[in-house]
């Protein structure tokens, strides 16, 4: 389910991606929390770790703002 909603994030925008994003971190934390003291050498839990973290930075960067146009910018007026 983690995984669903990682990708569904990376695919949506807005604010549907930042609800996707919150479910995913949601339950790549519920799974990691129940794998706890599992073997850390198990792949699936080596694979989730490392979703996670890359789900987790992914929340934390902040969208880019739009680049504006040249064309776009008002004049620059200090000129005396």
């Amino acid at each position: 389910m983690a995984r669903a909603n990682a990708l569904q994030a990376k695919n949506s925008r807005g604010a549907d991606a930042d609800a996707a994003r919150v479910r995913a971190l949601a339950a790549y934390k519920d799974f990691l929390t129940l794998w706890k003291d599992a073997d850390p050498d198990i792949p699936i839990l080596q694979q989730a770790k490392a979703e996670y973290a890359e789900a987790a930075i992914v929340a934390l960067t902040p969208p880019h703002a739009p680049a504006r146009s040249p064309a776009l910018r008002s004049p620059d007026r200090s000129i005396a």
